[in-house]
């Protein structure tokens, strides 16, 4: 029993501290960054009516620690645009499927196609310009 009551507090922890409860429910104009995984991918990238801005990431890589602040702000402005976080040391499958070499990596896809793309870390101005 207390294995399983430390378990759910640590559930609770991560779901708090990182905005993300593990469902594939869309969330799309919340102004919240999408934390998506190769089961969530189709429903919350493909199937968007919005532009996505996929931002392959992973939590040793100080350029993308540094680019998640200005992630969230754009996710705060802008209800057009669904941001979405790609771990690569946990999904692979999607690292290796968009050729990712270097991250962090920004793809700006629409209708479910690659319209931009952008690797290393840059300021909020230039990330905007990848937008539509």
């Amino acid at each position: 029993m207390k294995k399983i009551l430390r378990i759910a507090a640590l559930v609770l922890a991560v779901t708090l501290l990182t905005g993300c409860d593990g469902t594939s429910e869309k969330q799309t104009g919340t102004g919240k960054v999408i934390h998506v995984t190769n089961e969530t991918f189709e429903e919350l990238v493909l199937d968007s009516e919005k532009t996505v801005l996929l931002d392959f990431w992973a939590t040793w890589c100080g350029p993308c620690q540094q680019i998640a602040p200005i992630l969230e702000e754009i996710a705060q402005e802008r209800s057009d645009v669904v941001i979405c976080k790609i771990n690569v040391d946990e999904e692979p499958e999607l690292a290796a499927q968009f050729g990712v070499t270097g991250i962090p990596m920004l793809v700006v896809m629409e209708d479910g196609q690659i319209i931009n793309e952008a690797v290393g870390a840059r300021p909020k101005a230039e990330i905007e310009k990848l937008l539509p």
